[in-house]
């Protein structure tokens, strides 16, 4: 059986293309390596997600920001009041539904109280409505005060 040699190059441009295969090949696990951490700080740290909403969904991003000042604004004591989760913007026909907003203010007794905050934004970015939930109960979106359907 014949020993196989790799080839001298033909010309320059394979010897070229070696090199950039070869660096491109030990450059791929930093690049994937960094494109994980980058996913978990965008999950994990809300000044990452909000740079990464700003920049790639400016839309989405100025509703959220939208609800969280209306949310501090709104509390009863917004000199203490401060958003815990961030929130999520849900898309609508005309606007965004921003819900799960969680809101801790400090209350009479001078322990924290959190409490759930939704509220609808229209495409330009007005404030179309609000709802104060109860962390405690969990009720984080506005559908708790729509009347129910009846079956028919």
């Amino acid at each position: 059986m014949k020993a196989r040699f790799p080839k001298k190059p033909q010309n320059e441009t394979d010897v070229t293309y070696r090199k950039t295969r070869r660096s491109l090949t030990r450059l791929l696990p930093v690049l994937i390596f960094a494109a994980i951490g980058l996913f978990i700080l965008k999950q994990e740290n809300d000044t990452a997600n909000d740079w990464f909403d700003r920049t790639f969904h400016p839309e989405q991003w100025a509703a959220i920001d939208t609800c969280r000042r209306s949310a501090l604004t709104e509390s009863t004591q917004p000199s203490t009041a401060r958003v815990i989760k961030r929130g999520k913007a849900n898309k609508t026909q005309n606007g965004y539904l921003v819900e799960a907003l969680l809101v801790g203010e400090m209350g009479a007794d001078g322990q924290e109280q959190r409490y759930s905050f939704s509220c609808y934004v229209d495409g330009t970015g007005k404030l179309l409505n609000t709802h104060r939930g109860s962390a405690a109960l969990g009720s984080n979106t506005m559908t708790d005060t729509l009347p129910q359907q009846e079956a028919h």
